[in-house]
């Protein structure tokens, strides 16, 4: 993930969910998507993007923008159904906007509806004092606070690891990440610290992996791996829990060789349940 960033959560201003992110331009500072600019002031995200681009050179990066663009974070965002998998392909720049970066922005928009909306970002998003942008100032209730949400998920990822197989070094590292993003604090240090896994672990779907090489679709980074002998199209048959149809579909496996530069997951979602590969570093080799 891109240093010092992270989600915490959602916010609403002026009738808009948007969500709320932190870091980026410095340890307590929030930033803004482009793309939340766009929501609240009622323009097309082309229009905003295009508006920074003609522009660009008042922009200082990395204290009035950031690219997200092919960075972890964009991952993240797609994880987080902030922006779909196809709009991230589709876009050329990701732009993340601090305070004074959006002020800027404003400038170049100069209408008055613009600067109607500026006030009220202020103080509903930038000024807002949040607790856990902050976690760090509240001192022993901020640990009354983090500490039973660690308990918790520790005690799934036990939990789990015992009852699916899953490595217990994968299932703690999984669960750091997810107090990480419930609390807002870093777990970097307990994380070196985890014992190394006996085999390099999956990471990375087809489409993490697309955008970690450039930006290449899943659709052709699937093919890719198919012509490679590393996965191939298992055909099955389920029954529609609404319908009670009989449904053909396909899904991806992982071959022997694939095995090597992979591994697959269950998963049930939605009434759907398969595999879902993640592939780990070394398979960047053969790409």
């Amino acid at each position: 993930m891109t240093k010092a960033l992270r989600l915490i959560g959602t916010t609403t201003i002026c009738g808009v969910s948007v969500p709320k992110i932190a870091g980026g331009f410095g340890e307590d500072k929030k930033a803004m998507l482009a793309k939340t600019v766009a929501d609240i002031h009622g323009k097309h995200l082309f229009k905003v993007n295009e508006a920074i681009n003609n522009n660009r050179e008042r922009f200082k990066e990395g204290i009035d923008i950031i690219d997200l663009k092919a960075t972890e974070f964009a991952i993240h965002l797609v994880d987080s159904e902030i922006m779909t998998i196809n709009a991230i392909n589709a876009a050329n720049n990701i732009y993340l906007l601090s305070e004074r970066g959006y002020a800027k922005l404003l400038k170049i928009f100069d209408d008055d509806l613009a600067w109607d909306k500026y006030e009220a970002i202020l103080d509903e998003y930038f000024h807002m004092r949040d607790e856990v942008v902050y976690p760090l100032t509240t001192g022993r209730h901020n640990y009354l606070q983090i500490a039973p949400i660690i308990e918790d998920e520790l005690a799934v990822a036990k939990l789990i690891s015992e009852a699916t197989g899953i490595k217990p070094g994968i299932a703690n590292s999984i669960a750091m990440n997810r107090i990480e993003r419930k609390t807002g604090e870093s777990l970097d240090e307990y994380k070196k610290a985890l014992p190394p896994a006996e085999h390099e672990t999956g990471i990375y779907t087809a489409t993490e992996l697309g955008l970690k090489m450039g930006g290449i679709r899943a659709v052709d980074m699937n093919k890719k791996l198919l012509n490679l002998g590393l996965q191939y199209q298992d055909t099955y048959t389920r029954t529609s829990k609404k319908t009670g149809d009989k449904k053909t579909e396909k899904q991806w496996r992982l071959s022997d060789e694939g095995r090597k530069y992979a591994e697959e997951f269950p998963y049930e979602r939605n009434g759907h349940s398969g595999y879902q590969i993640k592939w780990n570093d070394s398979v960047m080799q053969l790409l």
